[in-house]
């Protein structure tokens, strides 16, 4: 998205799937949760803040699959926690991409899992509606759609680009 609009002319279309972030007013929920990883990561061990990562409304959809939970798990196996035990010094667009979003052009596709949390469907319906040429997609999964719905998702992005 930031890409889309610091260089317009280097971008021909434009898909997101599921988007988080594009507000910082974050719920009160997963703002409590961010920092509960932080602290947990910081004060116990990165291990005890993966499990409460995994338990994240974000996955609960996917975990109904047993083959997608065992990924999932993969994935965080591997991660290192590093934003959990870091600042970061990361600045977002000023003005922020959310007040820029009428100046997109390009043909947008917004996937959004229609099983997803509330929050995600906020930034799916903001992103559909105020972005010129933008269609929305709810696929009948939650927030990892693209492993969810695979073919689905993959389809539509053919499709969009096609």
């Amino acid at each position: 998205l930031e890409v889309s609009l610091l260089r317009p002319d280097a971008v021909t279309g434009l898909v997101s799937v599921c988007m988080s972030g594009l507000t910082q007013d974050y719920p009160a929920d997963i703002v409590a949760m961010f920092g509960e990883l932080k602290r947990l990561a910081r004060t116990q061990s990165v291990d005890a803040a993966k499990a409460v990562w995994a338990r994240c409304g974000w996955f609960t959809q996917a975990r109904e699959n047993s083959a997608i939970a065992a990924l999932l798990d993969a994935y965080l196996r591997d991660y290192t926690g590093w934003y959990w035990l870091h600042d970061t010094s990361a600045t977002n667009l000023v003005p922020p991409a959310i007040d820029r979003l009428e100046q997109l052009a390009v043909p947008t596709l917004v996937i959004d899992g229609a099983l997803d949390l509330a929050y995600n469907h906020r930034i799916a319906n903001v992103l559909a509606s105020r972005i010129r040429n933008a269609n929305l997609l709810r696929v009948p999964v939650g927030h990892m759609a693209s492993l969810e719905a695979a073919d689905d998702v993959t389809r539509a992005i053919g499709q969009h680009v096609s």
